[in-house]
């Protein structure tokens, strides 16, 4: 091959490499930027008053310290369509549903977790919300001795929760649901059931029309004794609970799809530098921060690489075509 068409090819491959070459990806594991982690705490002090937690850090940051008098706060959710957090309020034995500005800490108590039509109270174990403001509601009816652990949606106006099904996985009843969240990424609720029969315990993939469920992750694999956890923008787990290894009080991090290998303790949360305790985490996904624009023609800075580089490219293959007619003519 001519020496000159050898260095137009070279320089047309280098150009193509540089021109689809993308900015480095945040790493594994990272909160994205525009996503905010909250706790709500339990009736030890400060009690369940409204908490920033910090991924990096560790860190809580008290927001206020107004709390629901005598309440534990289980698994919550934040409602996409008002920023507003929900959460459930366990006061002794009985389940209320609460509601908490993320910005004040100002909570308010709507009112105890009921059946609607039959006015049963139930024994609420955790809620999630999806993108729509759709809230669904995992427990038992405490009016019933008998009744399993079951899946209703829920009215965040009223308190009162809707019957969709019984949570079995086979012939088994999966029970104590602490943890249930909604996955931003592809549309889909996922929940931990955490005890009854060993074959029942683990995470699933649950359908909020009918309450069938699917396990993903078994008992065997689980790193983590799960009590709450939410997805991020960009579909990643975050979650609290009792490692599996230090039996620490831990934030952890994975993926859905490969919760076991991908899992990542975060640390301790601290409060005042002293080991801090909730079993409420809430995430508020944000929106991404806009890309960054040309003044002079809009084009983003992502647009506009790959366009210095065919530049450069041209520059390089003119440079070439003339050295090689110079050559010719000498």
């Amino acid at each position: 091959m001519p020496r000159h068409l050898i260095l137009t090819a070279a320089a047309v491959s280098i150009a193509a490499s540089l021109a689809v070459a993308t900015p480095a990806s945040a790493a594994v594991g990272s909160l994205p930027a525009q996503d905010r982690l909250f706790q709500v705490g339990c009736n030890d002090a400060p009690g369940a008053v409204l908490s920033a937690l910090d991924p990096d850090t560790l860190v809580t940051t008290i927001i206020s310290t107004a709390a629901v008098p005598d309440a534990c706060a289980a698994q919550g959710s934040v409602d996409p369509t008002t920023g507003l957090g929900y959460w459930i309020s366990w006061v002794g034995a009985d389940s209320f549903l609460a509601v908490t500005d993320l910005e004040t800490g100002e909570a308010t108590t709507i009112g105890e977790l009921t059946e609607s039509g039959t006015g049963d109270i139930l024994g609420a174990q955790s809620l999630a919300i999806d993108d729509a403001g759709n809230a669904y509601l995992m427990g038992q009816n405490r009016t019933d001795s008998t009744a399993q652990s079951q899946l209703y949606s829920l009215d965040l106006t009223t308190a009162q929760a809707t019957l969709i099904g019984t949570l079995m996985w086979g012939p088994q009843e999966a029970q104590a649901w602490y943890a249930f969240a909604y996955r931003p990424t592809d549309g889909q609720f996922y929940g931990v059931a955490s005890s009854g029969s060993v074959d029942a315990i683990g995470v699933f993939r649950v359908d909020v029309t009918d309450a069938t469920i699917e396990l993903l992750v078994g008992y065997d694999d689980l790193p983590a004794l799960i009590y709450s956890f939410a997805f991020d923008s960009d579909g990643a787990v975050w979650g609290l609970g009792a490692d599996n290894t230090t039996h620490d009080w831990v934030l952890f991090s994975s993926s859905v799809s490969d919760f076991a290998g991908d899992y990542a303790v975060r640390g301790e949360p601290t409060l005042d530098g002293e080991p801090y305790f909730s079993e409420s985490l809430l995430l508020a996904r944000g929106e991404a921060p806009p890309a960054p624009q040309l003044a002079a023609t809009g084009a983003g800075m992502a647009s506009a690489a790959p366009l210095a580089l065919v530049a450069l490219a041209a520059l390089l293959l003119g440079a070439i075509a003339w050295g090689s007619a110079r050559g010719r003519r000498a």
